[in-house]
């Protein structure tokens, strides 16, 4: 149910915490506060981690604040970049995925015109995949299985049609039970149908990132996205369309490096 404080209207989808309650009251009091950890993660876009008392989660708080002019305008009708993330994650919950969604969302508006927005994440027992992937906690053995699991992941996440821009395995958590669990839904959109040629994108995003593993690992990983029944001419012909895309990131993310350093 929407709540309203001060000119932030909250909707809030789970039981709410003192912390969470105190953040509702007064969010730039306490993202202010002493102790919290703060980034920026773009020109409009800032990251924060608030610690909480004794067993109480502790929260992580996306602020998207809007271009000031006519830009704010388109959002005068629109939902905010914080409701649309919770939307998401709900949308691909019920296709049956393990999110770590937003459990509450607020909205600053002035005479209807959106100002910034506010997407509450509660912080949960899992770490994520490149952590583990980096790591040496993990034996020869758990870590392959974990690749086939992740693979498996994709695929099925590709054949029902969610479509994740930023797909790296840093927005794949894995919780103690060894449950897969997503997160960050910002760049994130579900289609009525199975991924097509953006698949093979997403995957060449995956092998960017190099997950810390070997080349036998990563093709163990590709094994599993095409499932058993595929021989070794599907995986060739799989490789031919991850690897153009693949050049084709790096070259652009070479550009972005040369235009960002001056």
């Amino acid at each position: 149910m929407p709540r309203a404080a001060t000119s932030i209207r909250w909707w809030v989808y789970a039981p709410a915490t003192p912390k969470l309650e105190a953040l509702m009251a007064d969010p730039e009091a306490v993202l202010a506060g002493p102790g919290i950890l703060a980034r920026e993660l773009t020109g409009r876009k800032r990251f924060f981690r608030v610690d909480a008392q004794g067993a109480e989660p502790a929260l992580y708080v996306k602020v998207f604040a809007l271009p000031p002019g006519a830009k704010r305008l388109r959002y005068f009708l629109l939902r905010s970049k914080a409701r649309r993330e919770h939307a998401i994650a709900a949308q691909i919950e019920r296709l049956g995925f393990e999110v770590a969604g937003p459990v509450a969302v607020g909205e600053k508006r002035r005479m209807g015109v959106l100002e910034r927005s506010y997407s509450v994440v509660r912080e949960i027992e899992a770490r994520d995949l490149v952590q583990l992937l980096r790591s040496d906690r993990l034996a020869v053995a758990e870590r392959r299985g974990l690749l086939e699991r992740f693979g498996a992941l994709a695929r099925r996440l590709h054949d029902a049609g969610v479509d994740q821009e930023d797909f790296a395995p840093n927005n794949f958590l894995m919780r103690p039970d060894g449950a897969l669990v997503l997160i960050d839904f910002e760049r994130c959109d579900v289609r009525r149908r199975p991924l097509g040629a953006a698949r093979w994108t997403q995957l060449a995003k995956l092998h960017r990132r190099g997950l810390g593993v070997s080349r036998s690992d990563r093709l163990r990983l590709l094994r599993a996205y095409l499932g058993e029944a595929a021989g070794r001419e599907q995986r060739r012909e799989a490789w031919q369309r991850i690897w153009p895309e693949f050049r084709r990131i790096r070259r652009h993310d070479a550009r972005h490096a040369e235009a960002s350093a001056f």
